[in-house]
């Protein structure tokens, strides 16, 4: 069977109306991109949107429930629709995460991810993620997200910027 082989989880910095382009290295794979949207419904319910290519193609579309909590931390819960394409290989899945976020100064915000992905036809795989976003300024970040991929022992990581709106 066809393990889940390339990208999942986005980077998940702080909570809020973003557009994102980032450099993507998967440990097996060549280099690619990633490009996101992250857009607040209500102030505790997001929606998400992340394509990412490193030799394969990897969408996600969801949703997630914000849950402020003291000291300048959250909690999300969510799920998403997967794809994941690669050469014959195609497969569909549903995607569970929690996230918990830091703003441990008014720049930096951090953020540790758990998901797990069950796909139709390809072996699930559990991802934990950290997260780094540093903003120069109200409009613009900059971020760096380190995926761990348990089944397949590989590594994603993803350099990039954020615009705000």
């Amino acid at each position: 069977m066809f393990l889940f082989a390339g990208t999942a989880a986005h980077s998940d910095g702080p909570v809020g109306n973003h557009v994102q382009a980032a450099y993507a290295d998967w440990d097996d794979a060549d280099s690619g991109f990633n490009l996101g949207v992250s857009y607040l419904l209500q102030p505790e319910i997001r929606l998400f949107l992340n394509y990412t290519n490193t030799d394969l193609d990897h969408l996600r579309i969801g949703a997630g429930k914000i849950f402020p909590m003291e000291n300048n931390l959250s909690l999300e819960v969510g799920a998403s629709y997967q794809n994941i394409d690669v050469g014959v290989a195609d497969d569909n899945g549903i995607g569970l995460r929690g996230i918990l976020r830091a703003e441990v100064m008014p720049e930096l915000t951090l953020a540790g991810r758990l998901e797990y992905v069950l796909f139709d036809d390809f072996d699930n795989e559990t991802i934990v993620g950290l997260d780094a976003d540093y903003r120069f300024t109200n409009e613009l970040s900059g971020f760096v997200s380190f995926d761990f991929f348990n089944e397949l022992d590989n590594n994603l990581v993803k350099l990039g910027a954020r615009l705000h709106f």
